[in-house]
């Protein structure tokens, strides 16, 4: 009978646990749409194949916060340039790039010095302007949106468009060694280097995330990115950005954003729990599985050049652990990400890409990037891409692809003088093709 009885309470006290659960997880998630949860698939947007039931789990509850709309009581603000993550990154699936029909872009601020170095302007809200504020939510609190006419010494700008997210958990866990060895003179001009930035736990490694490849690894990327755009400080991050001040008054000091404009204790996500929900969708989201391709567009891709820095392939590290907190905590080891090819198409380092391409911003928060050096994109992804170029300046491959030659002179941007582009010699191989061989090589970038 005895034994009966505590039977009976162990299932009540199941019952009870998953009534409490289902509630929790109704009132942090009860705005979202259940078909947004994933089962194993081979669509974009899908989950990488191989994953543990847990390593599902953790991705389709990081999917869910990746949705979150954000709110001062949970920690949005006091300026952003967005309330949710998804907002901007929603083409043509989740986890995509800026919507096609109003593409979005973040703008870039700072001070060229006379030395030609880069002034972030942090005391006057740079360097990414945050347009939008809590002071729409919080009668009386006095910050306004950031505008460039409130960063008086500003002298520069650069927008650039959200990148896709496919297959980020790869590319995090490809070994720096394998990324430095790839930092060699190979000819045509075309030698790149390493950007060699601080993680975020104050570790040396070699950048690999960010347009300047200014962000050590994907979880200093989700970090940095949750602040910056949604105003969320977080253990990457512990500290609010500074809005920008009216013009005609101080600048704002970091350490006094007013506290009316402050719902949420500092930092607002203290333990870094949302941080790693984000994270565990970016890490296990799977990238773009390309089409078949041309055959003789992908042997001129490589023969004009264009692998020397688009380089087809990395290969991931054995038996990958990913972080699960912010105390050195470690997750098994993740098969879906060891061992694995990441055809990314991208050396991962800076190149020059001249004058023509240059926004003069560099050093400071681009790490030992120069105003005209750049990461070399990606390309798989590319055939579900509206726009190119970090700006979106291309809506078409070929015009992307003649902007990538540009002859050393001064930048239109400031008044910096930056060497040749290194990509002119493959530029001009690319022209001297036959129109057909073109449009070969123009197809097989298309289908990746």
């Amino acid at each position: 009978m005895r034994m009966r009885k505590v039977a009976v309470f162990r299932r009540t006290g199941l019952v009870l646990f998953a009534l409490l659960a289902a509630a929790t997880f109704l009132v942090t998630y009860g705005s979202l749409q259940p078909s947004r949860v994933h089962a194993q698939g081979t669509g974009l947007g899908s989950p990488l194949p191989g994953l543990t039931t847990g390593q599902l789990n953790a991705f389709n509850l990081g999917d869910m916060q990746f949705n979150v709309e954000w709110d001062p009581v949970k920690g949005l603000g006091p300026v952003y340039t967005n309330q949710d993550c998804a907002n901007c990154h929603a083409n043509p699936v989740a986890g995509g790039t800026s919507p096609v029909d109003t593409p979005m872009r973040t703008t870039f601020f700072g001070k060229v010095n006379t030395d030609g170095s880069f002034d972030p302007l942090t005391s006057e809200g740079g360097f990414v302007l945050q347009p939008l504020t809590a002071s729409i939510f919080i009668p009386g609190c006095p910050v306004k949106g950031e505008t460039l006419v409130n960063a008086p010494d500003f002298n520069v700008m650069s927008q650039r468009l959200p990148p896709d997210l496919f297959g980020l958990g790869l590319i995090d866990n490809i070994p720096d060694v394998t990324i430095t060895s790839f930092a060699t003179n190979k000819g045509m001009g075309i030698q790149g280097s390493t950007n060699t930035v601080v993680d975020w736990n104050g570790k040396t490694k070699v950048g690999r995330f960010g347009a300047k490849a200014q962000l050590a690894s994907l979880l200093q990327a989700a970090g940095t990115a949750f602040l910056h755009d949604i105003g969320v400080t977080n253990p990457v991050v512990l500290n609010e950005d500074c809005p920008n001040a009216t013009p005609g008054t101080p600048a704002c000091p970091l350490s006094q954003v007013p506290q009316i404009c402050l719902r949420r204790g500092q930092p607002n996500d203290l333990n870094g729990k949302q941080t790693i929900q984000i994270f565990n969708y970016l890490v296990y989201l799977a990238p773009n599985t390309p089409g078949t391709g041309n055959s003789n567009g992908q042997a001129k891709f490589t023969s004009v050049g264009c692998a020397l820095c688009h380089n087809p392939t990395y290969t991931t590290k054995a038996n990958v652990k990913v972080p699960i907190n912010f105390i050195g905590g470690l997750s098994p080891v993740v098969q879906a990400l060891s061992s694995k090819p990441a055809n990314l198409y991208s050396d991962l380092l800076i190149h020059h890409m001249g004058p023509g391409l240059a926004d003069c911003m560099g050093g400071g928060p681009f790490g030992q990037a120069s105003g005209d050096q750049w990461r070399t994109t990606p390309l798989w992804g590319v055939s579900s891409r509206p726009l190119f170029l970090h700006d979106g300046r291309a809506s078409d491959l070929m015009t992307a692809i003649e902007d990538h030659k540009s002859l050393a002179g001064t930048a239109t941007a400031c008044s910096n003088v930056y060497p040749d582009s290194e990509a002119n010699q493959v530029i001009d191989n690319f022209n001297a093709l036959s129109s057909q061989d073109q449009a070969d090589l123009l197809t097989f970038i298309s289908s990746l």
